[in-house]
C-alpha cells in the first residue's frame, strides 16, 4: 500500500536479535510475538499500512505496537 515511510527505529543489532528470537520462539506469548514481529518490520522501513496488511491485524494494533517500541 503505498503510504509515507515512517523513519526507521533503527534497532541496535542486540535488540534486532532478541526479537527475533521472539518471534521465533513456539513458547513466546501469541500478542508478544506479534509486536516483536511488527517492530522488526517497522525497523525495516515498513509503513502501518503495510504491517497489518501482512500481519492481518488492525491498523491501531500496529500504530500502538511500534509507540511502545521495544
Amino acid at each position: 500500500m503505498p503510504g509515507p515511510r515512517p523513519q526507521s527505529l533503527k534497532l541496535k543489532r542486540q535488540h534486532r536479535v532478541i526479537l527475533q528470537q521472539l518471534t521465533r520462539r513456539r513458547k513466546t506469548p501469541r500478542g508478544l510475538s506479534q509486536r516483536a514481529h511488527i517492530i522488526l518490520l517497522a525497523d525495516q522501513g515498513w509503513n502501518n499500512s503495510e504491517i497489518a496488511k501482512h500481519l492481518g491485524v488492525d491498523r491501531n494494533t500496529v500504530h500502538w505496537a511500534t509507540l511502545a517500541g521495544p
